[in-house]
């Protein structure tokens, strides 16, 4: 299952879950960022070195 990665309030986030919506894709999110889990640790820069939402994962992939 797809996972994201970001609160459901940033824009980018929000595009990531209108095209899962309208393509029928199962997901599962995560609220990471800016009054949730924060970007900066390094758990989360080990996914996106540049600490931006969305991170979104499919298996071992990571984009």
């Amino acid at each position: 299952m797809l996972r994201i990665l970001g609160k459901a309030s940033s824009i980018n986030v929000r595009k990531v879950l209108w095209t899962c919506a309208e393509l029928q894709i199962p997901f599962e999110r995560e609220d990471w960022g800016s009054g949730f889990k924060p970007t900066d640790t390094a758990e989360f820069l080990a996914l996106n070195p540049c600490a931006m939402v969305p991170v979104i994962q499919d298996g071992n992939f990571t984009l």
